[in-house]
């Protein structure tokens, strides 16, 4: 090493305090965690059912009852990780670690059972847009929305933390207005059938499935993607600028091997996946009339 390339001793001990300054709030993340990790490994535990969570099968009281129970312990479990480290990541050299809290989701929670008989149809999922965690919502008016379409950006609604009683008015009015504001694609039938499968929400009677890989192909050309192989696997969808307002691609894995269909939790990952991307839902789609066979 030549003397140029020599780190001083003053160098060395200001890039340790540099150090120390950048990580330090990692290690007391960590070291929150560690403190409490017998009781959050308890209630992170799936033992006993904790986490069955049976969004694919019809709603019934039973299988509502399984998805309330878990989305509830779901959220006891975060709220005792917010309790944690709060105060660690209220500070300014927390930043960095915020920032993992800070990505726009849509938190889903499932309604109340109500037997038929007494009602009409009811929605099988309530959209909350909020925060999954709840550290970064101390600004109780902090504007949050689910992630924007680029093609047609969704009006933003001020909402609150979960269990305030004004959520579920401002859920209604967040619904109302993605309705009217978010993008709709007409399609035909066999590119359609894809996206309501990736972007299925359960009702009493139906049942998901798969989804052939080459039907999976159809509905994204159809949309306006143009498929490409990478390598292995791993396939790139670039919009068409003439057909599809977006700007960003997306890699989806592909089926191998004698694998010729997309297994139906895979197949919402990539609708989740397709949502957080481009803003889109299972309202986004519709069936061209003009378009029927």
């Amino acid at each position: 090493m030549d003397h140029d390339s020599k780190i001083s001793a003053e160098d060395a001990a200001s890039l340790r305090i540099e150090y120390r300054v950048h990580t330090g709030p990692w290690f007391d993340f960590t070291d929150a965690i560690e403190r409490c990790h017998h009781t959050l490994g308890s209630m992170g535990a799936p033992k006993s059912g904790r986490f069955t969570y049976p969004f694919e099968k019809p709603r019934n009281g039973k299988n509502v009852a399984l998805l309330k129970n878990a989305e509830k312990n779901l959220d006891e479990f975060w709220h005792k990780i917010d309790q944690e480290t709060k105060v660690i990541l209220d500070g300014p050299a927390s930043a960095e670690i915020r920032r993992l809290f800070v990505q726009d989701r849509t938190l889903q929670r499932t309604p109340e059972w109500i037997e038929p008989a007494c009602t009409k149809a009811l929605p099988m999922v309530q959209e909350m847009y909020v925060p999954f965690s709840q550290l970064l919502n101390c600004d109780q008016d902090q504007e949050i929305s689910s992630t924007s379409s680029k093609t047609q950006p969704k009006q933003k609604i001020k909402t609150r933390a979960p269990g305030n009683p004004e959520i579920s008015t401002t859920n209604e009015i967040a619904q109302s207005v993605a309705v009217q504001t978010e993008p709709r694609f007409a399609l035909d039938a066999r590119a359609l059938k894809v996206f309501e499968t990736i972007f299925f929400t359960p009702s009493r009677s139906s049942n998901p499935g798969e989804i052939a890989w080459a039907d999976f192909l159809y509905a994204m050309v159809a949309l306006g993607f143009v498929p490409e192989i990478l390598y292995g696997s791993v396939w790139q969808f670039s919009p068409d600028s003439d057909r599809l307002a977006v700007e960003r691609s997306i890699q989806i894995h592909g089926p191998h091997g004698k694998v010729t269909k997309i297994p139906y939790l895979k197949a919402r990952r990539h609708g989740r996946r397709l949502n957080r991307a481009y803003g889109w839902n299972g309202r986004s789609f519709t069936l061209d009339s003009k378009l029927q066979q």
